[in-house]
């Protein structure tokens, strides 16, 4: 087809990765040299600090040593394990590489405008949505107390029935109570080693059932030796070099009362925190969570249903609430207000720093005019590639400067953006949104008269599919050809869109 792109086969190749924000005020966000050193100047010991230590991920080795790569918000690398670095030991981009490099990015924008707060706008993606490791995730714990790894969520306050907001922490203290009889709980020493003489239960290397009756014999550079009894037998069997990721201690019963001195310090447990505010008795017979494969027959019956046209097939983690009687604890514990208003780490890191934060609806990249900068920086880039890694860095470079993408244009994608938004708060929606924001040249909005013809053609469209559905004995054509044909009807297929 003339114009178009040809389409390469996919392959192990090397991958050249772009992440970076756009401002319809000043384009991409960089500084000079003498702005960041002039900020600097005006900061204390300690925010200067933090600020320079921000530098390291933008001047990283993988990022090509550039020694002022963190004059610019955009981070370029090479992705792959054979890029892999202190700093990315994987070789790929993460949701913790989004943090940092957010983190240094409001303060380029804070350097650029200051005393300004800045709004700062993401697609909805699984990058953009990890949650800080301390954050309130009722998945991420136990039902009951103990467990393999502590629980590091942060303290938190929730309000009782009597309008009294009470402080609680996840893990145990010295003092508290324990407010049932917690079965099987394993609780490994808080240090992560396992002393001398210690009973514990170990697997022998190869097998998966734990055996029963081991002491610790000794212990030394992280290996351990144990001994296990075995019937029948003169001698105990010994297991040398064990890792301690195949020694756990035995699980025992703890009853309800003042807290064991071998649970202090551990997870408290999603059973022990709804008790201590009140939403459980002890006696409670709710499952822990739901698991797989009742999350598969809910799919399962929910396609025997039948699923709408623009319904999904996915179903919730979660069954939800039967009348007054939630699933599962753990569903329980989410729906708490506290656990309800969690938000991911980059909405806390952006509300911290003292400016706003909006996340995108799903499946709309219209509304994000950076998708507009990154389809013309990719298009520059393949013009100008020799396919060769050299070639493609070069190429990439040159695509991110004014020379491909000048501000004008970065403003123009801006303000079809802000079409498309006006388009859907009128209530206008795929076809007709399409066509009224080619149609419309005003900055920011749809014209009226847009909008008029609009109204018009949605009649129109609506006498259509009347008559349509009125013939007797005639299929509608497949839902693909149907958008096509009405999109070629309303000169929505058209080029002759300046922006």
């Amino acid at each position: 087809m003339g114009g178009s792109s040809s389409l390469n086969q996919k392959s192990q190749g090397a991958g050249y990765h772009v992440s970076g924000f756009l401002s319809e005020k000043v384009g991409r966000l960089k500084i000079t040299k003498e702005q960041w050193e002039g900020y600097l100047a005006g900061l204390d010991d300690g925010a200067r600090e933090r600020a320079e230590a921000g530098t390291v991920f933008h001047c990283d080795a993988a990022h090509g040593k550039q020694e002022d790569g963190h004059l610019d918000a955009n981070v370029c690398m090479f992705i792959g394990k054979a890029h892999a670095s202190d700093i990315h030991p994987t070789g790929y981009w993460c949701g913790n590489d989004v943090y940092t490099q957010l983190n240094h990015a409001i303060t380029v924008f804070e350097i650029l405008h200051p005393g300004c707060k800045g709004l700062f706008l993401f697609d909805n993606s699984t990058g953009h949505s990890k949650m800080a490791e301390d954050a309130l995730l009722a998945q991420n714990m136990n039902s009951g107390p103990g467990g393999k790894h502590v629980s590091k969520q942060r303290g938190t306050m929730w309000t009782g029935s009597d309008g009294i907001e009470h402080q609680q922490s996840f893990v145990f203290a010295a003092g508290d109570r324990l407010l049932f009889d917690a079965k099987n709980v394993r609780a490994p020493p808080l240090d992560g080693t396992f002393p001398v003489g210690l009973k514990v239960e170990v697997k022998r290397p190869g097998e998966r059932k734990l055996r029963k009756g081991a002491t610790v014999m000794s212990s030394k550079d992280g290996k351990y030796t144990v001994s296990i009894y075995v019937d029948g037998r003169a001698e105990d069997e010994v297991l040398e070099d064990l890792d301690a990721s195949a020694i756990v201690v035995p699980a025992e019963t703890y009853k309800a009362g003042p807290i064991d001195a071998r649970l202090v310090g551990q997870s408290k447990g999603i059973t022990q925190i709804l008790l201590e505010r009140g939403v459980i008795e002890p006696k409670s017979k709710l499952k822990a969570a739901c698991g797989a494969k009742e999350k598969k027959a809910r799919k399962d019956a929910k396609a025997e249903e039948g699923i709408g046209q623009h319904e999904s097939a996915e179903v919730p983690k979660h069954a939800g609430w039967s009348g007054y009687t939630p699933c599962c604890l753990e569903f329980l514990l989410s729906e708490q207000p506290d656990f309800q208003a969690q938000q991911n780490a980059i909405q806390e890191l952006i509300l911290s720093r003292g400016h706003y934060c909006i996340f995108l609806p799903k499946y709309h990249p219209e509304l994000n005019f950076i998708e507009r900068y990154w389809s013309r920086v990719k298009w520059y880039a393949r013009q100008k590639c020799d396919q060769t890694k050299a070639g493609l860095r070069t190429a990439t470079d040159e695509a991110l400067s004014e020379k491909a993408c000048d501000l004008a244009l970065i403003r123009r994608y801006s303000r079809t953006a802000w079409r498309w938004v006006d388009a859907y708060r009128r209530g206008l929606d795929g076809v007709l949104a399409c066509w009224a924001v080619r149609k419309s040249k005003c900055h920011r909005f749809v014209t009226d008269a847009v909008d008029r013809e609009v109204d018009r053609m949605a009649e129109e469209q609506k006498e259509g599919e009347a008559a349509r559905a009125a013939t007797e004995h005639v299929e509608p054509p497949p839902l693909v050809v149907r958008g096509v044909a009405d999109m070629a009807a309303v000169g929505a297929l058209g080029d002759d869109d300046d922006d």
